[in-house]
């Protein structure tokens, strides 16, 4: 019979990483599901955001959004994140990001962050990005 505390090692995250906590979209419904039920049950802070990527009308990639431009984007999107925030790619030009214990304050330097950083990549002027916000509340 296993103890608490082998389950426990199975259960831990290994090479721990900077950053956020890519998931699989299955994954991400999941952990969303079960962060509504805290937010039924403790009320904490829980916001959901979709992150857009459209291509520029005018740039040196004007018109196309290329598979190297929308990885770029993930990495930078997961190493300008908490370590506390998960997300995942929803749609060829899409992401979910779940910021947990967030309030508006943090959350506008978390997208400020974001966007500066997908700024000063070098992408900047491959793809518009476009962010819409939600408060998860009951």
């Amino acid at each position: 019979m296993d103890t608490l505390g082998q389950f426990r090692r199975i259960l831990e995250e290994r090479n721990r990483q900077p950053g956020a906590y890519k998931l699989s979209f299955d994954r991400f419904q999941t952990v969303f599901q079960y962060l509504v039920r805290n937010v039924e049950n403790y009320h904490r802070p829980v916001q959901l955001a979709l992150f857009t990527l459209t291509p520029c009308p005018q740039g040196h990639r004007k018109g196309r959004l290329t598979p190297e431009i929308i990885a770029h984007f993930s990495d930078i999107l997961g190493a300008s994140l908490r370590r506390s925030d998960v997300y995942t790619q929803c749609a060829a030009e899409q992401f979910l990001v779940i910021f947990i214990e967030s309030n508006g304050e943090n959350e506008k330097v978390i997208l400020d962050r974001i966007a500066s950083n997908w700024e000063k990549s070098g992408y900047g002027d491959s793809a518009l990005l476009a962010v819409e916000t939600h408060v998860v509340q009951l």
